[in-house]
């Protein structure tokens, strides 16, 4: 690209709005859809560092890498709170029996001798979300194209992921069902935190290692 993007026509920027977050969950009853998603913080991560001072002078070095929590905003038109229970069971957390709940599926309740000798752990909780995926799209090829028969070039008309993050062993931290209110007239929310190990991206026209998805 020569100058700048508002410049080119054909030259398309990343929108904020084009993208595709999804938790696949354990079975169809516990996934998070896309349309369900709101917003949704981008993979991040953060570069530890010890110091070191001399007489009037403080050097830094770098240290481990850290990836910081994942924030996501869905909506709830239904029956989310009950997938997102499901997902709390699944992590290793399942009610006594004879506890009020939402969903009759027997096995959503223990004993109390089973429910005392279950616990979370990291295995059912990376199990119980699935593969955590998060598309922002783009156009296929910004490059203006020419069809027969016709003097001025068109643009691609195809979308794609123009980059595709995997939330490698990802697990949810912290639901919050959010508040109500008779002032306010819009949807129920819900806020999510995943806290996860690694996450990797995947490039459309990328060169080099093969993509991990």
């Amino acid at each position: 690209m020569s100058g700048p993007f508002w410049a080119d026509a054909f030259t398309e920027p990343k929108r904020k709005y084009k993208f595709l977050f999804s938790i696949a969950g354990f079975d169809d009853n516990s996934a998070i859809e896309p349309f369900l998603v709101k917003t949704v913080k981008k993979p991040s991560w953060e570069v530890g560092e010890a110091e070191h001072q001399f007489l009037n002078h403080t050097f830094y070095y770098p240290g481990k890498v850290k990836w910081s929590e994942m924030e996501v905003t869905i909506v709830d038109p239904s029956n989310v709170h009950q997938r997102l229970m499901r997902l709390l069971i699944g992590c290793g957390y399942p009610l006594p029996r004879g506890a009020e709940t939402l969903d009759s599926d027997s096995e959503s309740t223990l004993s109390l001798d089973q429910a005392t000798a279950t616990s979370v752990s990291k295995a059912r909780g990376v199990g119980a979300l699935g593969l955590v995926t998060l598309s922002q799209i783009v156009p296929a090829n910004p490059n203006p194209i020419k069809k027969p028969g016709q003097g001025d070039p068109l643009p691609n008309q195809f979308d794609v992921f123009g980059e595709k993050w995997k939330l490698h062993n990802a697990w949810l931290k912290n639901v919050d069902f959010g508040d109500l209110s008779y002032e306010d007239e819009g949807m129920s929310e819900i806020s999510l935190t995943l806290r996860y190990d690694w996450a990797t991206l995947a490039h459309h026209g990328a060169t080099g290692p093969p993509s991990p998805f």
